[in-house]
C-alpha cells in the first residue's frame, strides 16, 4: 500500500534529481543480487533524489555501497559508549551504574538466604518437645506373622483414606472392594491383602472410628501447614481428623511392628499436627496414635 508514496514511476526508477548533501552514489540501490538475478529484467531504483507516484514530497534512495557496512564493533564498544560520560555529565552515568551494581550484589546475596524454612512433620519434632498437648495412645490387637514394612504400611494407609466410614462395616463386598483395588495399585501379595483386610475391618468396629464414622465433619489425607514459634513453616498430611462437640480429634494411623524404639519421635509427630488444627481452627483438639 506503501509503495506509490515511495517508488516513483516505473520509467523514472533510472532518472534521479539533483540534490545537495550526500556522497557521491553509484547507480544501484541494491547492495547484493543473487547470482541468478537478471539485473534487466530487476532494474532496481537508481540512488538518488525521486518524486514517488504519489505524493508531493520526495524520497531520497540511498547508495548502500557508500555505506562502511562490513565493519566489526570492538567488544565492549557498546557499553562502553554508555558509560561515557557527556561533557556536562561528570562520570554520573558511571555513578549510576556502579550504585545499580552494588545493589544488584545485595540483592543476590539476599536471595540466597531462605526467607522460610520449611520443615516436613516427619523430620520436625523439637518444637514441641515436653508439650502437654493431649495425645493418647490406641493399640489394636494384631494378629501374630502379620506383614510389616512400608509397603503394608502405605497400603493401609492408602484403604483407610479410601473406605467409606459412614457405610456398614458388615458391608463385606464394599471394603473388599476398596482394598483390592489399592493391592492392585501397590502391587501388594495375597498375604498383605488378607492382613489389610483384617487390620481395616476390625479397625472400623473399634469405638474411635465409630466415632469418627458418626462425626460431622471428617478430614482424611489432608495437607496441614502453619508457621511454628520460630518462624519456620510446618507442613505434614494428617491421616484423619474428624469434629465432634468437643472438638477435633486427630488419629495418626501406625503399622509398625515395634512402637516402642519410635514412640517419642510418633507423639512429637501428632503434636505437630495437633497444634496445626488447633491453629487452623482455633478449637479444643487431641490427638490420637492409632496402632493397628
Amino acid at each position: 500500500m506503501l509503495n506509490p508514496s515511495v517508488y516513483p514511476q516505473p520509467e523514472k526508477k533510472g532518472e534521479p534529481e539533483d540534490a545537495q548533501g550526500w556522497p557521491p552514489f553509484g547507480s544501484d540501490s541494491v547492495r547484493t543480487r543473487p547470482r541468478s538475478a537478471n539485473l534487466e529484467d530487476n532494474a532496481s531504483v537508481s540512488p538518488g533524489l525521486h518524486r514517488p507516484a504519489l505524493g508531493a514530497h520526495k524520497v531520497t534512495w540511498w547508495d548502500p555501497h557508500v555505506l562502511d557496512l562490513d565493519r566489526k564493533p570492538k567488544a565492549g564498544l557498546r557499553h562502553q559508549k554508555i558509560l561515557e560520560a557527556d561533557a556536562d555529565d561528570q562520570g554520573s552515568g558511571q555513578a549510576a551504574y556502579d550504585a545499580w551494581l552494588e545493589q544488584r550484589e545485595r540483592g543476590l546475596e539476599a536471595g540466597q538466604v531462605a526467607s522460610v524454612r520449611v520443615h516436613a512433620v516427619t523430620d520436625y519434632t523439637s518444637s514441641v518437645e515436653g508439650s502437654d498437648l493431649a495425645v493418647e495412645v490406641v493399640e489394636l490387637e494384631r494378629k501374630r506373622e502379620r506383614p510389616v514394612g512400608a509397603r503394608f504400611g502405605s497400603l493401609v494407609h492408602t484403604i483407610f483414606a479410601r473406605v467409606d466410614l459412614n457405610g456398614d462395616n458388615g458391608d463385606v463386598d464394599g471394603l473388599r472392594m476398596v482394598v483390592d483395588r489399592q493391592v492392585r495399585q501397590h502391587g501388594a501379595s495375597s498375604n498383605e491383602r488378607e492382613a489389610a483386610y483384617d487390620v481395616v475391618q476390625r479397625a472400623l468396629n473399634h469405638p474411635l472410628m465409630q466415632q469418627a464414622a458418626s462425626a460431622p465433619e471428617v478430614r482424611r489425607e489432608t495437607p496441614v501447614m502453619y508457621v511454628d514459634g520460630a518462624g519456620g513453616l510446618v507442613e505434614g498430611i494428617v491421616d484423619l481428623a474428624f469434629r465432634t462437640i468437643d472438638g477435633w480429634t486427630v488419629v495418626d494411623f501406625k503399622t509398625d511392628e515395634d512402637l516402642s524404639s519410635q514412640r517419642g519421635t510418633y507423639l512429637g509427630q501428632i503434636r505437630l499436627y495437633v497444634e496445626g488444627v488447633s491453629h487452623a481452627t482455633g478449637a479444643d483438639t487431641k490427638g490420637v496414635l492409632f496402632v493397628v
